[in-house]
């Protein structure tokens, strides 16, 4: 009769070399995966912040300070038609 650790010695060799395979391609997986984080980051970042940027300016709503000083009367400084023409300027 022959050897059982012969017959199973290719059958164990096998086995192990697809092991290290999955291993390896596990690996360069991950390494694959990560690198192409790293490049896409720096991408969405930048276009964040453009997309950001273009809802920061104000082109017809816009809220403003106004100092108003003196006191509220119709024929003085702060009038309503001094206050509403400085809100148009603003």
């Amino acid at each position: 009769m022959a050897d059982p650790n012969v017959e199973q010695a290719p059958l164990v060799q096998l086995g192990r070399e697809w092991l290290d395979e999955r291993r390896r391609a596990r690996r360069w997986s991950i390494f694959f995966k990560l690198v192409t984080l790293l490049f896409l980051m720096p991408v969405f970042i930048l276009l964040w912040g453009a997309i950001s940027a273009k809802e920061r300016v104000c082109l017809d709503k816009c809220t403003a300070l106004v100092e108003v000083r003196g006191e509220l009367e119709a024929g003085g400084r702060a009038s309503a038609d001094h206050v509403i023409s400085g809100l148009q300027a603003a």
